[in-house]
Order: C-alpha cells, then structure tokens, then sequence
C-alpha cells in the first residue's frame, strides 16, 4: 500500500537527494500512484455519505455523530465566515481520516490476533469477561463497550498489545527547518530529522518486569499501579503515553471509532471462536519470533490460524 512505502522513503538518504534535485523515485511514484487510487476511492464513499446526509437517509446515530457527519456540519454552519473552510477541504479531512485509520486498525488488530493466539490463558480470561456481557439472545450489551469497569480486562489487553506491538512505533517524526538546535547539550543540525521513540520506555527491562511477556494484568492490577507511583515506571500510566490517540486538540478524530471497531471486532471474535495457531505456527513463542514489515506502521506477518467454534 501507498502507506507502507512513508517510512522506508523517510530512512533512505537516497530519497532525500533525489526529492532535492526534483527527480521521483520509482518508490515515490508507486507511493503516488496507491494514494491516488486510495483517495479516489475514499472520495466516492464521502460523496456517497454526504448525499445520503443530505436526504436525510443516514442509518443511525453513530453515523450521525460521526467524525464525517460533524465535519460537514461544521463547515455548512461556518459558511460565509471569514477563514472557514471549503467543501473541498472537508472533503480533504475525511479522506485523510479514512485513509490513515485503515492501516492502523489493522495493524492493531493483526497483533492482537497474534497474542491471543500465542496466549491461551489470556484469551480464556478474555472470554470470561466476555460471557459475563450478553444477553440473553446471545448479544455483546452495549454497557460493555460504554462502561471501563465491565471491560476491564479488554481494555487491559488492547493497552499491553499497545506496549509491546504499536501499530506505529515512532510516534512523531519532524524535520528541523530552521536552525541548529541545542537540547540538552545536544545538538540538532539543521535539516536533521528527530524522531519521538516512545515504543521503548515500555520494552525497558528496568521500567517493565518481563517486558517480552503478554500481561494485561499489569495494568488493572491496583498493587501494580501503586507500585509504580514515583518510580520510573510511573510515566506508564500518564494519560499521554497509555493511549495511543494523544490528547486536546490533537487527539486522534478518529479515536472512538478506532477504538469501538477494535472491541466490537476482538470481541465477537472471542466470543465465537477459539483462536489458535494452525500446527506450522507452534514453533512461535513469542512475538519475537513473527515476522513483521515496519513501513509507515508495524504490520505483522499473521501465521495460518486455526478457529475451534465455540459452543
């Protein structure tokens, strides 16, 4: 995908010359052609969204609270004010929005699937909590999603797969334009690029115990909380690095719905089916041993799986 090409671009000085000198690369222009077909793509579903919200025809709340839905409200309530936005950037948002999430999601859930699969133990107690949440019609309640506490070990899972596996390890990669930079005694020169690493605090053997093994425990355990209390493990808890979305302003748009699609998915998954590694994937034992493409996310190589039905 045209997405998978960013990074590699990103770390090769080679890019960077010809990006100078005015020449394409043949991996920019595969980037340029999938991002194009991608747009093109998620530009048909935003005109189908807006035309079946402009008759009126949106099928439900979500749809209608929706990052798209809002947005075009915004810009139709802002129209004629100075500085508002045009039908074509909104249109520009949505598609960036949509276009961004899919890679990510994946990502997210793909590594899931592989813990769960290689931790038998922690998609049992998954289960567990699952069962405890469904009516009598065999249904997810929607209080599952919506209340912490009757999904404390889901959000407990998707907060360690976040440690160990982020869908995007670096979380922030910026050009300094202006000048030499000294922090901390160190100096940035100009034109370097800094990238934000936060994807290592939480594979620290001196912050994490264990930091290879898969534990959502670690992390709605109060004992375990406390103890990190003014230790250098504390900044695991802050509200910025135990989410992946940031916060403010700059909070993810899509975060809701990142994190709705992510639950309802692993969920009804757990609940329906025994995940397991097909016999050619036993000799996998940890998530070291699974072979991955770090691209503009860290998408992994999902091994054959076996599905048991659940009764």
């Amino acid at each position: 995908t045209a997405l998978e090409l960013v990074l590699p671009m990103m770390a090769d000085p080679t890019e960077r010359v010809q990006q100078m000198l005015g020449f394409k690369s043949k991996n920019y222009s595969t980037f340029e052609a999938n991002f194009t077909l991608a747009r093109k793509i998620a530009s048909q579903k935003i005109e189908n969204f807006k035309e079946r919200k402009a008759n009126g025809e949106l099928h439900n709340d979500f749809e209608k609270n929706s990052y798209a839905s809002l947005a075009i409200d915004r810009y139709l309530s802002s129209l004629g004010e100075e500085g508002a936005l045009q039908e074509d950037e909104v249109g520009e948002l949505i598609m960036i929005a949509l276009v961004a999430a899919l890679d990510t999601t994946s990502a997210m859930l793909n590594w899931c699937i592989v813990h769960l699969a290689m931790n038998p133990h922690v998609q049992e107690a998954l289960f567990e909590e699952i069962s405890s949440n469904v009516t009598e019609e065999g249904n997810l309640t929607a209080d599952y999603f919506s209340s912490k506490s009757n999904s404390a070990y889901l959000n407990a899972l998707l907060r360690e797969n976040h440690r160990i596996t982020p869908p995007i390890a670096a979380n922030l990669v910026k050009e300094n334009v202006t000048d030499d930079i000294v922090i901390h005694d160190v100096t940035l020169p100009k034109q370097s690029i800094v990238i934000l690493d936060t994807r290592s605090l939480g594979m620290n053997p001196d912050v994490v115990e264990d930091p290879d093994t898969f534990d959502p425990t670690r992390w709605f355990d109060e004992e375990n909380v406390k103890g990190r209390k003014g230790t250098s493990a504390e900044a695991l808890d802050h509200p910025l690095y135990k989410e992946p979305f940031s916060a403010g302003a700059r909070k993810c748009p899509g975060s809701r719905v990142a994190n709705y699609e992510a639950k309802t998915m692993l969920s009804q998954l757990v609940l329906d089916w025994k995940i397991s590694f097909a016999p050619d994937g036993n000799k996998i034992k940890s998530w070291r041993d699974v072979p991955y493409f770090n691209g503009l996310t860290v998408q992994p190589t999902v091994p054959e799986l076996s599905f048991e039905k659940r009764q």
